[in-house]
């Protein structure tokens, strides 16, 4: 393994372009650095991306108390802990927003109330959004006669925009934002940091299922309400992404510096039987 050299006192920048320069893009954070910024900046920009919600939380704990408390630890907490109550199996965060015309609304308000409910959270301008929304329509119409419902939420900043889209792509199911863009419903509660993406809930409102795509949506549903697969739509990805048929995030929070990429990654993609 090759050895990255960085001095005591190095700014966190350089210590980055360090890291960046040297091709070694997964680093394990050893134990004599968990009591400094070499150990944090390793853990939160590297180790972390290999890691579940739960490995995260194990690794955190290991730091001194000193380093547990920087800004970018104690905001990389926050962002642990949403991961692991947003797991399969855990049931749904409620959060309040606003409806189409305004009104506010919670997620209590619609999900675990008997109902399979998709939280799919888009945008009008994400374009991968926009090529998995037909996919999305032909498993709403197939299904929500069966107990299916899908809750659409947005991340539009410009309020006609998400309403034409809404329009334009015929989309006759429930629709929320509070038009925060990436500090939106979504983004804070959910921590998403890519989309397209989306939540299946059971009836009673558990995570059973994360980021279904494609096929692999309709063949879930299937399996869940008894019917044959639906099949879903090709997708050309736009080759300026972040990655294929992702928008991502490219700017952190205040305070935190690293990029999230895509959110099922940390969240173990499985879903149980139901």
């Amino acid at each position: 393994v090759d050895i990255v050299a960085v001095e005591r006192g190095t700014p966190v920048s350089e210590i980055k372009q360090v890291f960046r320069e040297s091709g070694l893009s997964r680093l394990p954070v050893y134990e004599d650095d968990l009591d400094n910024i070499i150990g944090v900046e390793l853990f939160i920009h590297q180790e972390s991306r290999n890691m579940t919600a739960e490995d995260m939380h194990v690794r955190f704990a290991q730091f001194s108390e000193q380093m547990q408390n920087l800004p970018q630890m104690r905001q990389f907490k926050e962002y642990i802990e949403v991961l692991q109550r947003s797991q399969v199996g855990e049931p749904f965060i409620d959060a309040t927003t606003q409806t189409i015309t305004g009104t506010e609304v919670k997620l209590s308000d619609i999900c675990g109330k008997g109902k399979w409910v998709l939280l799919d959270f888009w945008a009008s301008w994400c374009g991968p959004c926009r090529a998995e929304m037909p996919n999305v329509s032909k498993c709403y119409e197939k299904y929500h006669e069966k107990g299916l419902d899908i809750v659409a939420i947005s991340f539009d900043m410009n309020k006609e925009a998400w309403l034409r889209a809404i329009r334009t792509m015929n989309m006759p199911w429930v629709h929320l934002s509070d038009l925060a863009g990436w500090d939106s419903l979504g983004a804070k509660t959910y921590n998403i940091r890519g989309i397209p993406a989306n939540i299946l809930l059971d009836k009673e409102g558990k995570i059973i299922a994360i980021d279904l795509r494609g096929d692999e949506l309709g063949e879930t549903l299937a399996e869940i309400l008894g019917e044959e697969r639906v099949l879903g739509c090709t997708v050309a990805w736009g080759a300026t992404l972040q990655s294929p048929g992702v928008c991502e995030l490219t700017s952190a929070p205040d305070a935190l510096s690293f990029s999230l990429g895509t959110i099922s990654a940390k969240r173990n993609k499985h879903f149980g039987k139901v």
